[in-house]
């Protein structure tokens, strides 16, 4: 476990930093044995993932807190509907399934974020170049259909 994201927990997975939002939904797959518990019981597991195999699809995480004893843990759903818990261990997932399901790095999260460098005068030029000429289409449109701003000659 690494800091938080506003109250999202940044996780580290093989090397890897993600926010644990992008782990949500995704198919965790053991590294290497992996424990799972129960909520009642977060000390004791009561069964192991074998390493290659899947861990289960992410629904959610708990903690760190003191329930958890400053540990973190996912969240599975069986197919009865009860739930299972595995602590997070950097170690234990495997780091390339998760970028297969589309999960990205904070590191790539706050690139993709980022304007590109050296375009972003000529972006707000060319917003303003493109409002100003949509204005002045407006009021030359309105100021024709409505006869606002004509000058009427009157002949005596």
């Amino acid at each position: 476990m690494k800091a938080t994201i506003g109250n999202i927990p940044s996780v580290v997975i093989s090397g890897k930093t993600y926010s644990a939002a992008q782990i949500v939904d995704k198919t965790l797959l053991a590294r290497r044995p992996v424990n799972v518990y129960h909520i009642t019981n977060l000390k004791k597991p009561f069964g192991q993932i074998k390493a290659g195999a899947p861990v289960g699809v992410v629904y959610s995480w708990i903690g760190p807190s003191n329930f958890t004893n400053g540990k973190m843990y996912w969240q599975f759903f069986r197919s009865d509907g009860s739930t299972y818990y595995a602590e997070h261990r950097s170690t234990d997932f495997d780091q390339s399934s998760l970028k297969q399901q589309g999960a990205i790095t904070v590191l790539e999260q706050i690139e993709s974020e980022k304007p590109p460098q050296g375009e972003t005068w000529q972006r707000t030029i060319t917003k303003i170049a493109v409002f100003s000429i949509v204005a002045y289409a407006a009021v030359s449109i309105i100021s024709n259909t409505t006869g606002v701003g004509r000058r009427k000659i009157i002949y005596l």
